[in-house]
């Protein structure tokens, strides 16, 4: 249980971030746009709300979300 804490965009070398199945809540934060070299994003089975920040499609790296 928990949730997607804001710093998550200071963590810039992530390349991949998988909490698949983890019974994670609330909502993702707009930082999650700042992962710039971020190639793959995993978050189902989970149970987030609301909806995917708009700060995603700045993730030019992404090929799986």
């Amino acid at each position: 249980d928990g949730s997607i804490p804001d710093t998550i965009g200071s963590c810039n070398k992530l390349l991949v971030f998988n909490v698949e199945n983890n019974r994670m809540t609330g909502t993702l934060p707009d930082s999650i746009g700042a992962l710039p070299d971020l190639q793959e994003l995993v978050l189902r089975l989970n149970k987030f709300t609301g909806s995917v920040p708009a700060s995603v499609n700045n993730l030019n790296n992404l090929r799986s979300l």
